[in-house]
This record gives C-alpha cells, sequence and structure tokens, in this order.
C-alpha cells in the first residue's frame, strides 16, 4: 500500500511541474500575442447612416500611434457618394497636410514633418471628410469607404516603417422612413412607429368587417396610412377613416379589391390603382 501511495504522489508531482510549465510557457506566448495585439496600429474610417441627397461626415481615426511622422494615405469611395471638403484632424495637427488637387475616389492624403515631440505624439481624429449621398439613389444600399497605402509610405520619428492596419468605413443609405417599432392592436390594426414618433397604419388583421381606423395607438397620434394597407379591403363592409388621420401614401387600396364603403370624417385625395 505504501508503494502505491508513493507511486501515486510522484504521478501528482510530475502532472503539476507540467502543468507549471505548460502554463509558464503558453502563458507567455499568449500574453505576447496579446501585447502585440493591443499595440497594432489602426486607421479606421467611421460608419455612419444617411438618406439619399443629404451630407453627411466621415471621421478617420487613429489608434496606438507610435509617433508616426510621414503618411501617404489613399482614399477610394464607391459611386454614390461626392467628397466636398477634407479638414485636418487633432490627431495629425503637428503635421501639414497636403490635400490632393481634386477631391475624387482614388484621391491621396499626405502629411509630412520634420520633428516630432512625444507631447504632439496622440490618438485621434486625422482626416474629416465631408460627404453628399446621391439623391439618384432608389433603394436603400451600403456605400463603401476603402483605406490604403503602399509599403513604406507611414514612417515614425525614427523613420522606421509603420504598418498600420486598415478598418474600411460606410455609409449606410436608408431609402424610405426609419422604422423605430412595429406592432398590432387587440383590434387587428397593424402599425409602425417611425422617427420623430410618427404612426402609420400597415395592414389590418381582424375579424370585424365594419371597422374604424384608431386614431391614437398608445396614446400617440396616428399620423397616416401606408401603402397597400388596405390593397385587401374586399372583406370589408365599411371602413371609417377619423379626421385626425391627415397623411395618406399612394395605393393604400386596390380598385379590385375596395371596401364595399370608405368614409373619410375629412375631404382628401386617395390615389387608387
Amino acid at each position: 500500500m505504501e508503494v502505491c501511495e508513493l507511486k501515486n504522489r510522484r504521478w501528482l508531482a510530475i502532472s503539476m511541474t507540467f502543468l507549471l510549465i505548460f502554463e509558464l510557457f503558453f502563458g507567455q506566448v499568449l500574453d505576447s500575442k496579446a501585447s502585440v495585439s493591443d499595440q497594432t496600429v489602426e486607421i479606421k474610417a467611421s460608419t455612419i447612416t444617411a438618406k439619399p441627397g443629404e451630407t453627411v461626415d466621415v471621421s478617420l481615426s487613429l489608434k496606438n500611434n507610435p509617433g508616426i511622422l510621414g503618411t501617404v494615405l489613399q482614399l477610394k469611395y464607391d459611386n454614390g457618394l461626392t467628397l466636398i471638403s477634407s479638414e485636418n484632424g487633432q490627431a495629425f495637427n503637428s503635421l501639414a497636410i497636403t490635400k490632393p488637387g481634386k477631391l475624387t475616389s482614388h484621391c491621396r492624403f499626405v502629411w509630412d514633418a520634420l520633428e516630432l515631440d512625444d507631447s504632439e505624439i496622440k490618438d485621434g481624429d486625422i482626416l474629416s471628410l465631408k460627404f453628399k449621398v446621391s439623391e439618384d439613389i432608389k433603394e436603400s444600399c451600403s456605400l463603401g469607404i476603402e483605406l490604403s497605402c503602399k509599403s513604406g509610405d507611414v514612417v515614425d520619428r525614427n523613420l522606421n516603417s509603420v504598418e498600420p492596419m486598415f478598418v474600411n468605413g460606410k455609409v449606410n443609405v436608408r431609402v424610405g422612413p426609419v422604422i423605430i417599432k412595429t406592432g398590432e392592436t387587440d383590434s387587428g390594426f397593424q402599425y409602425e412607429v417611425r422617427e420623430n414618433d410618427q404612426v402609420y397604419i400597415t395592414g389590418y388583421v381582424g375579424m370585424e368587417k365594419d371597422i374604424v381606423c384608431p386614431d391614437r395607438i398608445d396614446s400617440s397620434q396616428v399620423n397616416g396610412i401606408k401603402s397597400d394597407a388596405f390593397s385587401d379591403g374586399s372583406d370589408l363592409n365599411s371602413l371609417m377613416i377619423p379626421s385626425e388621420i391627415t397623411e395618406f401614401e399612394p395605393d393604400i387600396f386596390s380598385k379590385e379589391k375596395l371596401p364595399k364603403a370608405i368614409i373619410l370624417m375629412r375631404i382628401v385625395r386617395l390615389r387608387i390603382t
């Protein structure tokens, strides 16, 4: 029994030694990788949301600045965006900027300086770009903003080459209203809440044949009725729309499937196709 106990103790000691060696070796490797990852120089373009025709600001930011003394940055962006203007950012305000002669896709921005103090090395925005989103965009889409540079185009104050990691941005173009919330009332009216707290009726799935559109939902005023809300209204005997509802999108009804009676509490012009 003593022999068995001695063997068990030896195996336990060997196992503990192995675990200690494993933790020391691989722990150092993981810590080293994490340290390298934490110090990666990153140049990132922001991602924003816009509507057709809007003018928006996109920022380029720098993280883990090693003391960049010179940079040549190429900017590429998708059709549908027009670059209007650019402004140097606070992280590079100690560097002189040379802007491209024409603000077009594939243009280049250049920064340089003769020297750099420790107090001038900082993270933050390096460039602010103002884009105009095309008014001709008819469907929601994402327009890309791509950053790049050639090897050796970024150097620190010791003239060592810096290889930054680029994170591209985009402008998410949203066509139509921004929907905040959708729901259904107890009586079967479907609705959506849009930006600025506007409420629109979007459909009816109840069982009643004679219905009155609610003028308030969850204590909020109902502003309008969405296209196709009653496109299949042939099963309805009557539909009454209160005077408080003032906005009517095109084609809320279909002429092939009209309710037997539509009662409007105010004079409006409806387009029915």
